[in-house]
């Protein structure tokens, strides 16, 4: 299997993305990383005219960003544009994946470690994505990967412990040992506030996305961006190939 992309957006023209040190982004060695820049043009501003004034430096931003995953061992490429705001970022970023076939998109103003990865599975939607692209993460710097599912129903505890234990079974062949996976289901009248208080213990979260952005300024959809605000972690949406 290839190495899965990353696509991460860096949007300008204040850049919101604050890497640790080396060894603590090592667990991304195997991933290709493509950092895509975007320059956010106001109204009334001409694109190419802000592109001539700004692109020198945002490109030796952008290159400082993948020298820090370079050095961590992940390969890395960057682009970058300047456009509108609002929608038009949104379906930049999504065409730029699409073009890059890149299998998740790499959500954070923050990355300070990955060594404890978070992966709620709802159920068994994008499950085969979401294992290819866990695979990825190098297994010798992980501390924990936690199988995650939360439920409103005690019913259905059984039947979710039963879907994560199976891809526990798939990653265990994938080459991690049972040190370094653990499986959580919770139950919780508000799934979604019990996934972002459990996200906030954990350096990343891997999930897969199944609904349309609510605003056009959205990437992602309503689960997606309420779990990154109200966590604040750094979130890997795996894409349908």
């Amino acid at each position: 299997m290839s190495d899965p992309t990353l696509l991460t957006p860096v949007v300008f023209p204040e850049p919101e993305l604050y890497l640790m040190d080396d060894m603590h982004l090592s667990g991304l060695r195997g991933f290709k990383l493509v950092l895509s820049g975007y320059w956010e043009v106001p109204d009334g501003l001409s694109p190419d005219a802000v592109r001539e004034n700004h692109e020198t430096d945002a490109e030796a931003d952008l290159y400082e960003i993948a020298a820090q995953f370079s050095r961590a061992g992940a390969r890395t490429d960057i682009q970058l544009q300047f456009g509108a705001t609002g929608a038009a970022e949104r379906e930049y970023q999504s065409r730029l994946a699409a073009e890059t076939g890149a299998d998740g998109v790499l959500l954070a103003e923050e990355l300070q470690s990955v060594h404890n990865i978070l992966v709620p599975l709802r159920d068994s939607r994008h499950q085969a994505e979401i294992v290819d692209l866990v695979s990825g993460f190098d297994a010798d710097s992980l501390f924990i990967l936690e199988l995650y599912h939360v439920t409103p129903d005690d019913a259905a505890v059984d039947a979710a412990t039963d879907m994560l234990r199976d891809v526990e079974d798939t990653l265990l062949d994938r080459g991690f040992s049972e040190a370094d996976l653990e499986v959580t289901v919770e139950v919780a009248e508000d799934p979604n506030a019990a996934l972002a208080a459990t996200a906030r213990d954990h350096h990343m979260v891997v999930l897969g996305e199944t609904e349309q952005p609510e605003v056009s300024n959205q990437l992602f959809g309503p689960v997606c961006t309420y779990i990154a605000e109200e966590s604040g972690t750094p979130i890997i949406v795996v894409r349908e190939l």
